[in-house]
């Protein structure tokens, strides 16, 4: 192995894998700085491991082609005094060590953090190397690795591009944004939004304080925001499940089951291949253009649905609902329409075969049923029921209004 370290201010040998800085150079008032660069060759085809702990401030990974490794660090130290500025980078520099037997490429901080000092770090490494690695306080880039990626950053954004490899990726206080992967990933963020394109895997993402927005991913989804949007575009997979507490729901372009709860906010939902169960506690639901089963919820809210093809399901305490069936040719096509406070608009295929069961209570006006199908209309007080069958009566058609007015018409 052969290990190169070098200084912009003056040259340093190794021993036992050390390096000793003894000066600075000045740049700027107070201010000194110092840059060492780490050179060395790893074993060629050896499987190897990025292992950087304790350590603070952005770093940068590239993975490049061949087997070289180059390391820089870059440090700013404030002070006034020369001699301060040395033993205080000589009490916090890092060591860098290449453990030949397990490859296993190493950085070790000493875990001394002053408010004057900071920490550049710039990593080029062969590109076929899993990276590992904690950061107490900073951002994190990584690009082209071809290996599993396992890191952690205090407060700081992560960016993450072409990476091949599983992905395990953390920050207490920053955004996160991937592209280009190919893997099963798993992004958290404690305050910050995350943002993916180009993807292929199993996806967990989770933000306690942010938005989340997947474009193009391969694999299944599961998603999670205590009080952020979530925007899904160009997935296929088998499942897609995901909740925000306190934000709006798009989901455009989906080849999958979708399963998604949102405590105050409104969906957009459009063409999806797949079943869709969606609930929201207080907001609207717009769907459309669905080849599959569909199941709706909000508490306070309209619910629109256009060019819907499965078995259809829509219930609101306070507001309308207004859907389009589309013809389609799934076995079973029930639909279940409840509504406690307004009005219902129904429009079926002009050939749908349908067995009719409507309800409507609350008000003893004549006009709450309108209809262009022939039903056998009865009324006991302030309830209405009307029931029939139009061709072959294949699929159940139940409506259930309180104080509301009803339509049904053919398209």
């Amino acid at each position: 192995m052969r290990l190169l370290v070098v200084s912009i201010f003056s040259l340093f040998h190794l021993a036992n894998g050390q390096e000793i800085f003894n000066s600075f150079g000045l740049d700027g008032d107070a201010q000194y700085s110092g840059e060492t660069i780490y050179q060395f060759e790893t074993d060629k085809d050896a499987l190897l491991v990025l292992n950087a702990h304790n350590i603070k401030g952005d770093i940068e990974i590239y993975g490049e082609p061949g087997n070289a490794v180059q390391i820089v660090e870059r440090i700013e130290i404030t002070s006034r005094k020369i001699r301060w500025a040395e033993k205080e980078y000589e009490l916090s520099r890092s060591e860098v060590l290449y453990d030949e037997v397990n490859g296993m490429i190493k950085i070790v901080g000493s875990g001394r953090w002053s408010s004057k000092v900071e920490y550049e770090y710039d990593i080029h490494i062969p590109k076929h190397t899993s990276v590992q690695l904690i950061n107490q306080g900073g951002d994190i880039s990584c690009q082209n690795i071809a290996g599993e990626i396992d890191i952690q950053t205090a407060g700081g954004d992560i960016e993450l591009q072409q990476i091949a490899g599983k992905i395990n990726a953390i920050t207490s206080g920053g955004d996160v944004e991937l592209s280009h992967a190919h893997g099963n990933i798993k992004l958290l963020t404690s305050g910050g939004d995350i943002e993916t394109n180009n993807t292929e895997g199993v996806m967990y993402l989770e933000t306690s304080g942010g938005d989340l927005d997947i474009q193009f991913n391969r694999g299944n989804v599961e998603v999670y925001t205590s009080g952020g949007e979530i925007r899904l575009n160009g997935i296929e997979g088998q499942t897609i499940i995901g909740k925000t507490q306190g934000g709006d729901i798009e989901i455009d372009e989906i080849t999958a089951n979708v399963d998604m709860q949102t405590d105050g906010g409104d969906f957009e939902i459009s063409h999806i291949v797949g079943n869709v169960r969606v609930a929201t506690s207080a907001g609207d639901i717009d769907i459309e253009h669905i080849i599959g089963n569909v199941n709706m919820e909000t508490m306070v809210g309209s619910i629109q649905g256009d060019h819907l093809g499965g078995q259809i399901k829509a219930v609101t305490n306070v507001g309308d609902i207004i859907i389009h069936k589309s013809t389609h040719d799934q076995e079973i096509q029930d639909i279940e329409l409840i509504n406690n406070f307004g009005d219902v608009y129904l429009i079926l295929p002009e050939h749908f075969s349908a067995k009719f069961d409507i309800r409507i209570d609350g008000t003893d006006e004549s006009e709450v049923l309108e209809t262009e199908y022939p039903l056998n209309i009865k009324r006991d007080g302030m309830i209405l029921r009307a029931t029939g069958i139009h061709g072959t009566g294949q699929h159940n058609v139940s409506i259930s209004s309180h104080f509301g007015d009803v339509t049904i018409s053919k398209d």
